[in-house]
């Protein structure tokens, strides 16, 4: 739980920073001059601080380890249960995470998120075709990460309302979309994940069910 958790946050995060500077370079004249600078400097910071943190990850999470029980003693007794509890899951994690094989670490997981993230832009370029507003796949793939940004971060309400479409809006503002585009879009498509996730819910429900049945 934890740990796919932590790994697949860790693997989309970057993914998105590397999608969104192949979209940059494809697309930055095509930008504002000063925001093209702004957005490459702060992507290039983004994924440089993400990879040194990736390949560092069995280190920090060694130190998370030692450091967080004794850091709890600050916060008294129930400061200390949580901080050990947030310890043990750092070493479970890091335990997990060197039993992956390079191949899996560096090849497998990365391309498979790649993928992903590849697919989810590529649904929301098709929604916004849809819906009349075509300003070419990797300007959208740009102007949509604002959502997928503001969904990697820990700061969604429940479906994600509101948080969804403020990093929509912004996004696509950002690149040129008219605001009240932006903004309607951001409903409509948010509306559209929803449905999808329920579609893919009972479909699994009705498999886990029809499984159940047989081995009766």
């Amino acid at each position: 739980g934890t740990f796919s958790w932590v790994v697949v946050r860790i693997y989309d995060v970057l993914s998105v920073a590397i999608l969104m500077l192949l979209s940059l370079a494809v697309v930055h004249a095509e930008l504002l001059p000063g925001v093209a600078v702004v957005l490459g400097y702060a992507l290039f910071a983004v994924t440089v601080v993400l990879l040194v943190a990736f390949f560092s990850l069995p280190l920090i999470l060694r130190i998370a380890g030692r450091w967080l029980p004794s850091c709890g003693r600050v916060f008294g007794a129930r400061g200390m249960s949580l901080a050990r509890r947030l310890g043990l899951a750092a070493d479970h994690v890091r335990e997990q995470l060197l039993a992956l094989t390079a191949r899996q670490r560096y090849l497998v997981l990365p391309v498979t998120s790649l993928l992903n993230q590849t697919s989810v832009y590529a649904f929301f370029y098709l929604a916004m075709r849809f819906l009349g507003i075509d300003i070419g796949f990797f300007l959208n793939m740009l102007a949509s990460s604002g959502e997928l940004i503001t969904g990697l971060l820990p700061i969604n309400m429940v479906g994600s309302v509101g948080t969804l479409e403020a990093g929509w809006a912004a996004g696509y503002v950002l690149c040129g979309v008219n605001r009240v585009d932006a903004i309607a879009t951001g409903f409509v498509v948010h509306g559209l994940i929803l449905l999808s996730f329920l579609v893919i819910s009972l479909l699994g429900m009705a498999y886990l069910m029809a499984a159940r049945s047989l081995r009766r």
